[in-house]
């Protein structure tokens, strides 16, 4: 697993997007990070990673606000945490419309492709964009 082999040497818990730059660099790992918008109500990028290393790792951010009353003292905090992606394709199924065969995304903006020959002219093209 690769949670097993990332080197977290100099990261405070829990992380914070900050910080992924550093835990990249000390792994060569890109790590991409996506949320999901409620106002939207779709899967979003959060942080893209700018390296190009051979590895990849997709997270998922899932954060929610959670109202505390401790004797009539009403705070808030948020709750968040990290889930691996294991694959792009089924978590954004449904969030193109179609949701009748497996399309291929671009992590970087992403836009659906039928065929992965289809992506990668497109990645050149995006890849050279500051996003």
């Amino acid at each position: 697993m690769l949670e097993n082999k990332v080197n977290y040497n100099g990261i405070s818990f829990p992380v914070t997007l900050d910080q992924i730059a550093k835990i990249e660099n000390q792994n060569k790992i890109n790590f991409n990070i996506f949320s999901f918008s409620e106002s939207k109500n779709y899967i979003v990028p959060y942080h893209i990673s700018k390296n190009n290393y051979d590895k990849n790792c997709d997270m998922l951010f899932v954060s929610e606000l959670v109202n505390v009353d401790d004797d009539g003292k009403k705070s808030h905090y948020i709750k968040s945490h990290y889930v691996l992606i294991t694959d792009l394709s089924k978590l954004l199924f449904n969030q193109n419309g179609k949701g009748k065969r497996r399309l291929e995304y671009c992590v970087r903006c992403l836009q659906h492709f039928s065929c992965k020959e289809r992506l990668d002219t497109h990645l050149t093209l995006c890849n050279k964009l500051d996003i």
